[in-house]
């Protein structure tokens, strides 16, 4: 399977470096403009970054950060963390799709955009 059917897409990595989310990945985007096959791959995610790479989440990177986020968040409210309605039929629908760290980045941008939770 191509890379860029496992990273996030450019558009969703775009969206989360407006969101301020920094968190290292082992893959990135040289540039906002690259394209969707232009990955390329730190040989150590956590040395130098420039703020022009645009970093592209693997499935495994989202859920290390969204997972535990909406845990936290579940256990403070005292109420489980529902999804928008679109969300989750987005999800349902491609649960199995080659897109899933677009889903769980979506996933993540809504919890950041309603201020539900910092990365």
């Amino acid at each position: 399977m191509k890379l860029s059917l496992q990273v996030t897409s450019v558009a969703i990595s775009n969206k989360l470096l407006d969101l301020e989310v920094r968190k290292p990945s082992q893959f990135y985007r040289d540039y906002r403009g690259a394209g969707e096959d232009e990955i390329l791959m730190w040989q150590n995610p956590e040395g130098d970054v420039c703020l022009d790479n645009v970093n592209c989440y693997t499935l495994s990177e989202l859920a290390a950060m969204t997972i535990p986020a909406m845990e936290a968040l579940e256990k403070q409210e005292g109420v489980k963390l529902d999804p928008p309605q679109e969300l989750t039929d987005m999800i349902n629908k491609t649960i199995y799709s080659m897109y899933q760290p677009d889903w769980m980045a979506k996933m993540l941008i809504y919890l950041i955009e309603e201020h539900k939770i910092q990365v």
